[in-house]
């Protein structure tokens, strides 16, 4: 709203000519995976994929494979009648507002630990009402989702290629957000652009970069290398420089598509 509100006063009061150009970044790491969790995830449900066969195997396995990944502290092989009482003796200190590390003060680490202790309690619930037969809500439904989703990516994300699928996503999302400026009354752009048309041009850009030996392809992927990007006598900017080298931020940043964001060349 205030890119439209200066837009607006250089226009009419200014009476600037003013062209408006903006893009969406419709596809990226994160958008990518979260197209492919859902497209097998359909998959799953009209039973077209091999785990289907066997639904609440797949169900167990992949809340044991969210469990182990998302709250290590609760027993390998715990079956989803036992979790609530798990996370009860293994994360009752969060749950009460308390860090994960006494001495400590709660932060983001508490906060996701608490998001994924409410899909963990959902889907066990889902689980153990589904295998009753008995009625569950859409709220738990969408935590076993959620739970289920990964798994399967891990299992069959890699025979997802097509390029719809993932631009279906988006395009979603940018219909909501534009309704969403309509009814906030936001002059529509004059230019609307996507990072998907020009795929091209940015793949010839990247590789200046790599020519320039200020990138390194890893892993599928391409790195910046911001150690030889400075010791070329750059500066980089940084606008949380206490965050360099953070693992756990580096993974979050460059998304699931890869386990080798953690074993890159560069240590910056």
């Amino acid at each position: 709203m205030s890119t439209d509100i200066i837009r607006r006063i250089l226009r009419d009061y200014f009476k600037f000519n003013v062209t408006l150009q903006m893009n969406y970044t419709d596809v990226d790491d994160k958008i990518i995976v979260r197209a492919r969790q859902q497209h097998l995830l359909g998959m799953f449900k009209q039973k077209r994929l091999e785990a289907a066969s066997d639904a609440t195997g797949t169900r167990l396995a992949a809340l044991e494979a969210y469990l182990t990944k998302n709250l290590p502290r609760i027993s390998q092989g715990t079956s989803p009648d036992r979790v609530e009482s798990e996370i009860a003796k293994h994360y009752s200190a969060v749950l009460s507002g308390q860090s994960l590390d006494p001495g400590t003060l709660p932060g983001d680490r508490e906060a996701k630990v608490k998001m994924h202790i409410k899909t963990a309690r959902g889907a066990s619930s889902a689980i153990g009402g589904l295998e009753q037969e008995e009625d569950v809500s859409e709220d738990r439904l969408a935590d076993l989702e959620d739970v289920i989703m990964p798994w399967l990516d891990q299992k069959f994300g890699a025979s997802v290629a097509e390029k719809s699928i993932f631009l279906e996503l988006t395009k979603k999302f940018e219909e909501r957000f534009e309704q969403d400026m309509k009814s906030l009354n936001c002059l529509a752009p004059d230019i609307v652009t996507r990072v998907s048309d020009y795929a091209a041009q940015i793949v010839k850009f990247v590789q200046v970069i790599q020519d320039n030996e200020f990138a390194y392809p890893l892993g599928g992927s391409v790195y910046f290398d911001i150690k030889a990007f400075e010791a070329a006598g750059n500066t980089y900017a940084r606008l949380e420089p206490w965050c360099r080298q953070d693992a756990k931020l580096i993974a979050e940043g460059e998304g699931s598509l890869t386990e080798a964001a953690l074993e890159k060349r560069s240590t910056a």
